[in-house]
């Protein structure tokens, strides 16, 4: 009994105290509900009608007779005092206001966050508007400024966030911009702001974006105590002076562009100590010298642009030790010797160039085995020799030295290049294989004389006649099996046309989906942050991310590298049609002038390429291959050939896709096939009357990556 007491006794407490813990809880929620509804003060109330009439606010965001921290769209509330107030996308009466309108900002002395991106106004930042001292986060982006900094612009010393991107600000930067120590985030880019760069001394920043602009001198101010950046792009702008030493520094730095600048003399050696790197850009500018070997200290780097600059020497054969680079590009250069066998071991690489430079040699049989090299460009070199077996059939190998290929240098240009080596060429000789370059090379490539090359001629009249009936057999065979593909797909058009009757599951017209603000896709991936990004292709960068719950994957095409054709070929092939075979478009972002934006849904078994042989885990082997099962295979298959079949023979006019690999075929979370890399596809024109051996034949110059 005593027990059952002493029970009975702790029960009772234990519940007294959770009644008690329940009441606080309840009761401390009843306080901060209080506290996000509870009124404005009157000072705060009036400056808030005031921001309404002067910017221009309709009724419909901003009811005037309504309490803003309760009912007004974009404005947030603490403790009855305004928090943050979100202009972006807010409805607004006819004119354009200026930024100085909005003085009443100045009587709200809580306000941390004023996002005003994308609303326009007239004129520039005014001068009172460093009074609002309690700001954290700025973000006047898009919005038509003009004119220069207010010089007490410093004064937001509390800053965390700050971007004035894309609008037409000018003359110098401040020199209080020493005062934000706060700053975390700071974007001026695409503006007009000149001079140089003043000091920034704040520990916590991570991101440094001044591209666009006219900014002159060197990058030095900037290495003053960033311990912690991470990003740093200062392309497009007009600096001169050579990169100090000390950037090498900046030791958590993965983001660096200088490209398209006048930058001048050779990359420092110090900079191999930016073992975080993953993206260098450092084209279009005046550098020279060799690469030094100390750039292997970028272990992770997977983007690498050295283009259109004075680079000189070999490539070093470490070069094979930055095991992911993905895209590299030397060219327009005057980078000289053998081909690397540096370049050969690189696993990951999709994107080669080093056209234009003054590379020689025979190519190395063992190009044509890197599996993963999607676009390669060896054009405007003086390589001879025949290409190696396999080697990539869209690659780009004009105005070389090449045996058997079209459109190479005249023999006399030829000539003249390898006579200083002691080789006297000729496109009918075969280099021998040897190609390495772990030592200086040797004299290269002994050649046949000039003198020998008629004797080659006298047997070809022999070799005729087994060659034109190889030409006529292999015509003949094309012909039977393009009569046999026809007939199949006549059937499966057929079936699929019952099919789709029956469903209702193809619509004939399609469309881009909703249009999503940059603003919308920066914040869906992170900013477009490394750790976001998939792949690199011809066609844009791709990016993964989610918005609203649902993953996506957001192409971004920079239309200075990207052909316009591909994203508008893409655009009108989804205006026409849609299927549920095709990659599914969710909606694009095509305000801005050199990038624009595709939002596909993701698809979570990525590409058939990396389904059909997946690694997975063994304690015996790293490298174990798991192939799909043939039920799955067949699935694919017919989900493939019906995707096809719908856009070549049921679409009016047919749609030809001109790039079916296994990287274009995207598969969802049950293998449903979802087709994508819709940038090369050709709407058929009525009068153009295509044949079908050239509707079924016809290839892309390039391989597509999504």
């Amino acid at each position: 009994m005593r027990v059952r007491a002493a029970w009975g006794a702790m029960l009772t407490t234990v519940l007294h105290w959770m009644v008690m813990v329940g009441v606080v809880v309840v009761w401390g929620m009843a306080l901060a509900v209080e506290a996000q509804s509870m009124p404005l003060a009157g000072g705060e109330a009036g400056a808030m009608q005031t921001l309404r009439d002067n910017l221009g606010i309709r009724d419909s965001a901003w009811q005037p007779e309504e309490d803003p921290c309760t009912y007004w769209r974009g404005v947030t509330c603490l403790n009855g005092h305004v928090d943050s107030i979100l202009l972006t996308g807010l409805p607004r009466n006819s004119g354009r206001p200026s930024l100085g309108d909005a003085w009443g900002l100045t009587q709200l002395p809580f306000l941390r966050t004023f996002n005003a991106s994308q609303f326009t106004f007239s004129g520039g930042i005014p001068g009172w508007f460093s009074n609002v001292m309690s700001l954290e986060s700025l973000d006047l982006s898009g919005c038509a400024l003009s004119g220069p900094l207010p010089d007490n612009f410093g004064s937001l010393s509390r800053l965390t966030t700050l971007s004035l991107a894309g609008n037409s600000l000018s003359g110098m930067l401040p020199s209080t911009f020493g005062n934000f120590t706060n700053l975390g985030f700071l974007n001026l880019s695409v503006n007009a702001f000149v001079g140089p760069i003043p000091v920034m001394s704040s520990v916590v920043l991570t991101v440094v974006d001044l591209s666009w602009n006219e900014l002159s001198d060197g990058v030095g101010p900037l290495l003053t105590g960033l311990p912690n950046l991470q990003y740093l792009d200062l392309s497009h702008n007009m600096f001169t002076l050579p990169v100090p030493w000390e950037l090498g520094n900046l030791k958590n730095l993965q983001y660096l562009d200088l490209s398209n600048n006048n930058i001048q003399r050779s990359l420092p050696p110090e900079l191999g100590r930016l073992g975080n790197l993953t993206v260098a850009k450092f084209s279009y500018n005046n550098f020279s010298g060799s690469l030094p070997a100390e750039l292997t200290g970028w272990s992770g780097c997977r983007i690498m642009e050295l283009d259109h600059n004075e680079f000189s020497g070999d490539i070093p054969a470490t070069m094979g030790l930055l095991q992911n680079l993905v895209v590299l590009d030397i060219s327009d250069n005057n980078f000289k010797g053998v081909y690397s066998r540096g370049l050969l071991s690189l696993p990951m690489l999709q994107v080669l160039n080093i056209s234009h430079n003054l590379f020689y040699g025979p190519l190395p049989q063992e190009l044509a085995a890197q599996q993963a090299l999607a676009t390669l460009d060896i054009s405007e070199n003086f390589f001879n020799g025949t290409v190696p077996m396999g080697f990539l059939p869209s690659a780009n190998a004009r105005k070389n030295c090449l045996a058997q290929v079209d459109k190479q240098r005249p023999l006399k240009a030829c000539t003249k290049y390898y006579a200083p080596m002691g080789v006297t060429f000729s496109f009918n000789a075969t280099p021998p294989v040897d190609n390495t370059d772990y030592a200086p090379p040797p004299p290269p490539y002994s050649s046949v004389p000039l003198e020998n090359q008629g004797t080659q001629q006298g047997s070809t009249g022999s070799k005729l006649t087994p060659l034109l009936a190889g030409v006529f057999g292999g015509m003949g065979l094309i012909l039977f099996v393009g009569v046999m593909v026809f007939c199949l797909h006549r059937c499966q058009m057929r079936r699929s046309r019952d099919r789709a009757m029956d469903s209702g599951r193809v619509s004939a017209v399609g469309g881009r989906g909703q249009a999503f603000t940059y603003s919308q896709l920066a914040s869906a991936t992170s900013k477009f942050s490394l750790s976001s990004l998939i792949s690199v292709g011809h066609s844009g960068e791709l990016y993964r991310g989610e918005m609203s719950g649902t993953a996506v994957v957001v192409k971004k095409v920079d239309l200075r590298r990207v052909k316009r054709e591909l994203y508008l070929s893409e655009l009108e092939v989804f205006d026409k049609v849609s299927h549920t075979k095709l990659v599914s478009l969710l909606g694009t972002c095509l305000d801005r002038e050199e990038e624009k934006y595709l939002v596909y849904k993701y698809c979570p078994n990525n590409d058939l390429a990396s389904s059909l042989h997946k690694k997975g885990s063994s304690v015996h082997s790293d490298d174990v291959l798991q192939s799909l099962d043939w039920i799955t295979r067949l699935k694919i298959a017919i989900g493939v050939a019906d995707g096809l079949s719908y856009l070549h023979s049921e679409c009016s006019p047919p749609i030809i896709h001109r790039d079916v690999r296994a990287s274009s075929i995207l598969l969802d979370d049950k293998y449903e096939v979802r087709i994508g890399s819709l940038g090369d596809a050709r709407i058929q024109d009525s009068d153009s009357h295509p044949s079908i051996l050239s509707r079924m034949f016809g290839f892309s110059r390039y391989s597509s990556l999504l």
